[in-house]
């Protein structure tokens, strides 16, 4: 059974700071792991930040937090960008991930954003899944890691 909650930003990280160094691993991220927890609990106070966690019983199955600001070009609307969006192994190909973005979709949409932003790994698509709960490619982005 899934179960949706929106907790605050330091409850949902006690919740999910386990997961980040497997999760990091899984999606063979390019750079050491050293998250800002202060900054996302800063963003919260702000309004600026959104976290929604699956959970089975007391068993953790997923979360997306979600920043929202103005965007820079069209400061008229105001967007949310998927910061992280994470489905355990063991909930992957299930409903987990569209629970957690339809849940997510409403609530920021009562938040007023206009435009919701989720991005992946490119080792770690899951556009099916998107297109098919109606996102649409938006933006390819690539990445370099510089030499120090």
């Amino acid at each position: 059974m899934v179960e949706l909650i929106e907790p605050s930003m330091a409850r949902t990280i006690e919740l999910i700071e386990h997961t980040f160094n497997s999760h990091w691993e899984d999606m063979g991220e390019i750079c050491e792991l050293t998250p800002n927890y202060e900054h996302y609990k800063k963003l919260e106070e702000l309004g600026l930040a959104y976290s929604l966690i699956a959970l089975n019983e007391e068993e953790l199955m997923g979360y997306v937090i979600f920043f929202i600001t103005p965007h820079h070009h069209h400061s008229n609307t105001l967007w949310a960008y998927s910061d992280i969006l994470y489905v355990t192994p063991e909930y992957r190909g299930g409903t987990v991930c569209k629970r957690l973005l339809s849940h997510a979709e409403e609530k920021l949409r009562e938040k007023g954003v206009d435009v919701i932003i989720v991005g992946m790994k490119d080792k770690k698509r899951f556009d099916a899944l998107l297109e098919k709960i109606g996102y649409n490619p938006y933006e390819v982005m690539f990445a370099k890691v510089m030499e120090k």
